[in-house]
């Protein structure tokens, strides 16, 4: 057994730590253990072409940050993407439902479907583009 779960069950047996904090912690180290296996990033790239040149964002963000915000915050919205119809659909695709304000109704659901995706990765998730008089812009969103 790992040394670091052998003293956490020791802390609870000697009555240091309660069975509450002992289960937080080992669900931590859990995360933690899976987030140096998974190399799983949401990525966004934004690409705007205004005439005088391309202009890039990139956004990398570890499927387990992600995960962990949500976790801690206990909602996500459509609408941090956006009201694109691709990304919605997509979304609903895995099983998630959201209701009448953009706002995920099962977050255990949406970390599930997180998880799936990035079991299949990499998957591409939108790719919106849209032009504007002189500017096009391109939306990329996917999961590497």
């Amino acid at each position: 057994m790992d040394t670091k779960i052998e003293k956490i069950l020791r802390l609870v047996q000697e009555g240091k730590m309660s069975p509450e904090e002992a289960d937080s912690l080992l669900g931590l180290l859990k995360m933690k253990d899976k987030s140096s296996r998974s190399g799983c990033n949401l990525k966004i790239r934004i690409i705007k072409d205004d005439g005088d040149g391309e202009k890039n964002v990139n956004l990398n963000l570890p499927i387990n940050f992600v995960k962990m915000m949500v976790k801690a915050t206990g909602k996500f919205s459509i609408e941090a993407l956006g009201k694109n119809k691709d990304v919605k659909e997509s979304l609903l695709n895995v099983g998630l439902n959201f209701d009448e304000n953009g706002k995920i109704e099962d977050v255990e659901s949406f970390l599930k479907a997180l998880d799936a995706l990035c079991e299949h990765a990499p998957i591409d998730i939108a790719n919106v583009q849209v032009s504007d008089g002189d500017e096009d812009v391109d939306i990329k969103i996917s999961i590497d």
